[in-house]
């Protein structure tokens, strides 16, 4: 019994102890004031076209976007453009959530 308790204990410190990983970003304004706007949008072609009319070239199956006002400026601005959620977990909910991500730490996947 001794012995399971240690194997145990043992085990629980040494995953404990792994280093996880970070999330490649490029800033963290986690704490700091930021002025956000959010632009929910009545079709995918819609927020399809607004994207396309932002950075000048169209991408299919974007399902929302993030865009700095005044990059580097305070008081830092962020829009965040989405279709409305209609349920709690569904796909324009985690859009939601996904952008918001990037007001916070800006570019943190490669596409």
């Amino acid at each position: 019994m001794k012995k399971i308790l240690l194997l145990v204990l043992l085990s629980a410190i040494l995953v404990s102890s792994c280093e996880v990983p970070s999330m490649p970003q490029d800033f963290d304004r986690s704490g700091e004031v930021m002025h956000v706007t959010v632009v929910y949008h009545s079709s995918l072609l819609d927020l399809q076209d607004s994207y396309a009319k932002e950075f000048g070239v169209r991408k299919d199956g974007q399902d929302g976007y993030a865009v700095w006002k005044n990059p580097g400026n305070q008081p830092y601005t962020c829009e965040v453009h989405v279709l409305k959620p209609k349920a709690n977990g569904d796909t324009a909910m985690d859009a939601l959530g996904h952008e918001m991500t990037h007001c916070l730490l800006g570019t943190f996947h490669k596409e």
